[in-house]
């Protein structure tokens, strides 16, 4: 399963940060001191789903719930600089979902 932040109609291009169980959510929450939820562009969901569907045999029997949204670091002003472009296009993907799922338990995907 995939939970993704609040949508928005912004660009995207954002990096991504990924976590378990409400993770995420619990972690902005404490970080940012609001109640508002974390936010990913539709663009962002399109690409994190589809990057997911053509890596699905890592995730396949896994029983995953993945947390998605951008990282609190970048926000909606960083929609369309070049900085943000660079990095989302530099990260590691697989990485860091696997990160991600090892905080919680051993490494469920295998490189």
């Amino acid at each position: 399963i995939l939970r993704l932040g609040a949508l928005t109609d912004d660009a995207g291009m954002i990096p991504l940060a990924f976590g378990t169980d409400d993770s995420l959510l619990v972690q902005w929450i404490e970080g940012q001191k609001t109640r508002r939820p974390p936010v990913l562009s539709r663009a962002d969901a399109a690409r994190i789903a589809s990057f997911m569907l053509r890596e699905r045999k890592l995730f396949m029997k896994k029983r995953l719930v993945i947390d998605c949204a951008w990282l609190p670091k970048w926000g909606s002003s960083s929609v369309g600089t070049e900085e943000a472009l660079i990095a989302a296009s530099k990260q590691d993907l697989i990485g860091d979902i696997n990160s991600a799922c090892s905080r919680k338990t051993t490494s469920l995907i295998n490189r």
